[in-house]
């Protein structure tokens, strides 16, 4: 199945809003349905167990995604949702509200959420991904799986994204990096006692 890397939201039992970095596996090429595949032990995880619904938003934000990865949840702007109550992402480019039609376990860690959507819309164009955004999303996606990868691996993941964003990156992309690379060196500084479960 192709996956689409985007930007889910689902809403926490006290009613505040969870943004998480994740991927949309794409049933038959569209967004009519999609699997999400969140962790058992995840925020993302549990408010689709309870609420059963969300909203995936396709974006071009690689800054927002990153920050999203490490953990730090920026303050962002929403629209109110039409089907869904979790809240729509104002800057994104898509967004797409559903309904979890079924909820079962993918494997020992991960769930698979098969997800029908309820209402598509269309903010603003896709700027696209220059070789610099490409490389930061792969390097996004390598910093949720730290504790899984070769130490060597993921440095040259990271170097090769310093290259790129220092030959076709902006000021976002540089921005980007710096988060992503605070990242994985303090990772491999202070590595965690238990391994860690990815962001979401």
């Amino acid at each position: 199945m192709l996956i689409v890397e985007g930007i889910l939201s689902t809403l926490r039992a006290n009613g505040t809003a969870h943004l998480a970095a994740m991927g949309a596996r794409l049933v038959d090429g569209s967004f009519n349905r999609f699997v999400l595949r969140p962790f058992f032990d995840t925020q993302s995880y549990q408010n689709l167990t309870n609420q059963r619904e969300g909203v995936f938003h396709v974006t071009d934000d690689v800054l927002l995604i990153a920050r999203l990865v490490v953990g730090h949840c920026p303050e962002c702007c929403f629209y109110p949702p039409r089907r869904v109550r979790a809240p729509i992402l104002a800057d994104a480019c898509r967004a797409f509200e559903f309904q979890v039609v079924t909820l079962d376990s993918a494997d020992e860690l991960r769930a698979s959420v098969t997800c029908r959507t309820l209402h598509c819309w269309n903010m603003r164009p896709f700027l696209g991904f220059n070789r610099a955004r490409h490389a930061l999303l792969e390097l996004a996606i390598t910093a949720t799986r730290l504790h899984l990868l070769p130490k060597d691996n993921v440095l040259d993941e990271l170097r090769r994204a310093e290259l790129l964003t220092q030959k076709t990156g902006g000021e976002l992309e540089q921005e980007t990096l710096r988060v992503l690379r605070d990242h994985v060196l303090r990772f491999y500084e202070n590595p965690p006692l238990e391994e860690p479960l990815p962001p979401g």
